[in-house]
């Protein structure tokens, strides 16, 4: 059996795990959003800020789906690999070209990807065959629908494997060499309530076996305690405000397995889903989770299952893991498949999630007079503009017109906001009151981008139809061809590259 301690530490005191907490508050957090294979190869980004001067400044990194599976698999790899991993830290525009043989050294050939490279993974997955993974037929727990099984073996074979990274690998600090300097990482999911909310859920390999936690319905985080383990009714047992609970051994939570609870979109996305009211609801593809239900009335706890849901309309960009631990400087990477547009009205349309954080209604076509702010006197965690609320409306304008005016005027779609001064949130379990400085990278093309390119690869690219959405693919559009993906990788590392007077503060040191 394996105790686990619902309030404080099994492996420091509490004084020493909250210095490590407010020690990496003070440096800089990444916040990954979501979007799939668009996310995941987007994040070859992240090359710049993982060379030594920078790397040792990140203190953590909260991500969700497609922005998890990168970072997930950028801290297996050993630093040396980075490079490789994530290809170059600089994109020169001018040396870009598609062909079907090199040219002269020192020019880049978009037709061909490394596999080795991050980037290749987009052209392993597919739609198609990640729903056909649900009926692998290995693992049948309940004949003839695997699903859970199927979608973690899927992932594994596409973002593990080919780098000779270990599927199996337990998410605990081990497996992650690059965490030597003590990085948070943060994977992020969504549990599904009695009554169809969504609670948000956190995967660290911290918590994994127990560390600062709580468990309460409804509440913000839970440690991954549950995974492939048993749960026994118990007596809860409590010595000086401290409680801890007992759960049967088993093999726990392993890497493949964050990864696919984290892009558990496919949930909302199929259709299997059986409900006979007042008998029982069933999702056939749905993870589970063994959730520690307390009495604490009676000092019980028991097993109560929970479901994953898809965590894409939630926080998307995964800040909120950030806020809540009192990050001061954050770095947020917004991969959306949403372009900015100004409507007629003037105001600006983006990724609903960014102006819920405002508490402004999302209007993503941009087709409302005004920004109409949500003015719920008390916060409803069923609805989008009022759940993720934690800055204050009047902020929310100067965002949309900063970006906006960035895409307009050609430069890399980059805006830093200063001393945000974070709201209460009892969605999300934030307290409130500290202030946050925010660069917000926009995935978007600004005027004039493709001008910087050669006449040959712009007219090439303009004619080809697989560049038709770019760089907004769908998070079903999970296969990427090369050109596609090195194009993106390319915005993505010119958009980091021209922006260093937005994010380039952050790392100096007084």
């Amino acid at each position: 059996m394996t105790s686990l301690h619902i309030l404080g530490q099994t492996d420091t005191s509490d004084d020493e795990y909250d210095k490590m907490q407010n020690d990496r508050s003070e440096k800089v957090g990444l916040a990954l959003s979501g979007g799939g294979s668009r996310a995941l190869v987007l994040l070859e980004a992240l090359s710049r800020l993982m060379q030594p001067p920078y790397r040792k400044h990140i203190s953590r990194a909260s991500a969700s789906s497609g922005g998890a599976w990168a970072i997930t698999s950028t801290f297996m790899q050993t630093s040396d690999k980075f490079e490789t991993f994530l290809g170059s830290p600089c994109s020169n525009l001018e040396q870009l070209y598609w062909d079907d043989t090199e040219k002269e050294p020192g020019t880049t050939n978009i037709a061909k990807i490394s596999p080795k490279r991050l980037a290749s993974v987009a052209q392993r997955l597919d739609y198609n065959s990640a729903f056909h993974s649900f009926f692998w037929p290995l693992k049948f727990k309940i004949p003839p629908f695997p699903g859970y099984p199927g979608w973690s073996h899927y992932l594994s074979q596409a973002l593990l494997k080919p780098f000779d990274l270990n599927a199996s690998s337990k998410f605990t600090h081990s497996s992650f060499p690059s965490l030597k300097n003590r990085t948070e990482l943060i994977i992020n999911a969504y549990l599904e309530g009695r009554n169809d909310e969504k609670i948000p859920f956190e995967m660290t390999p911290e918590t994994v076996g127990g560390a600062k936690t709580a468990f309460k319905e409804g509440a913000f985080t839970f440690p991954p305690c549950g995974f492939n383990r048993e749960m026994p009714p118990q007596e809860l047992k409590c010595l000086n405000g401290y409680c801890s609970i007992k759960l049967g051994e088993g093999e726990g939570l392993n890497v493949a397995d964050a990864m696919a609870t984290t892009g558990a979109n496919y949930i909302d996305t199929f259709p299997f889903y059986i409900k006979l009211k007042g008998l029982f609801s069933y999702r056939l593809f749905a993870p589970r989770f063994a959730y520690p239900e307390i009495d604490e009335q009676h000092k019980t706890v028991k097993s109560s299952t929970r479901i994953f849901a898809d965590s894409g309309n939630e926080d998307f960009v995964s800040i909120m893991p950030l806020l809540r631990r009192g990050q001061k400087k954050i770095i947020a990477f917004v991969h959306t498949g949403i372009p900015l547009k100004r409507g007629q009205s003037g105001i600006i349309g983006m990724e609903k999630v960014i102006p819920a954080y405002f508490g402004i209604v999302p209007d993503e076509s941009a087709e409302k007079t005004n920004y109409e702010e949500d003015t719920r006197e008390s916060q409803d965690c069923s609805i989008l503009s009022s759940r993720n609320k934690v800055f204050a409306s009047h902020h929310y304008q100067l965002l949309a017109e900063g970006l906006w005016n960035k895409k307009e005027i050609g430069q890399a779609i980059v805006y830093k906001q200063e001393n945000l001064t974070v709201l209460e949130n009892n969605c999300y379990g934030i307290p409130g009151g500290t202030s946050v400085d925010i660069v917000w990278i926009y995935n978007d093309v600004p005027k004039g981008w493709f001008d910087r390119l050669q006449p040959a690869l712009k007219s090439k690219i303009e004619s080809d139809e697989s560049f038709k959405l770019f760089p907004h693919y769908g998070f079903k559009e999970l296969h990427l061809s090369p050109p596609v993906a090195n194009m993106m990788s390319a915005l993505a590392k010119w958009t980091i590259e021209n922006s260093e007077d937005q994010w380039g503060t952050f790392f100096r040191t007084k």
